[in-house]
């Protein structure tokens, strides 16, 4: 059985073509996830098919297990710079705060900085140390 969207996400899949090569969030996908944050386009369910007793496997209750499945994906996805920390935190089921503290569970840094923008804050602090 071929894993794939219910309904596909259009909103979203705009949002991720938005994003750069080198892994930032474009203006336009960040005014795509927004919207979609706002409500302006509703969260859609996927289904994924997991072998039978798979929860059971890992000692985890079929509840337990797909909390654990939307959190991973909403961590590998903020993790890959793919979104921004809140809307993995809404696609986790939690709020921002409580996503970016249970990273760390997982070995995924909370601040996700690449190259330029490291460069960027650092000079920034820099500057502010000195005003």
């Amino acid at each position: 059985m071929p894993r794939q969207w219910d309904e596909k996400p259009a909103k979203f899949e705009e949002a991720l073509a938005g994003v750069t090569a080198s892994g930032s969030v474009s203006q336009k996908a960040e005014r795509v996830i927004m919207e979609a944050k706002r409500g302006v386009d509703p969260m859609r369910e996927m289904r994924i098919p997991v072998p039978e007793g798979l929860p059971a496997a890992l000692k985890m209750s079929e509840a337990e297990f797909a909390a654990e499945a939307r959190f991973l994906l909403a961590a590998k996805l903020y993790e890959l710079g793919r979104v921004p920390a809140g809307l993995a935190a809404e696609l986790a089921g939690l709020d921002r705060l409580t996503f970016l503290a249970s990273l760390v569970r997982y070995g995924v840094p909370a601040i996700n900085l690449r190259g330029e923008e490291i460069t960027r804050e650092i000079e920034a602090a820099r500057k502010v140390g000195e005003g």
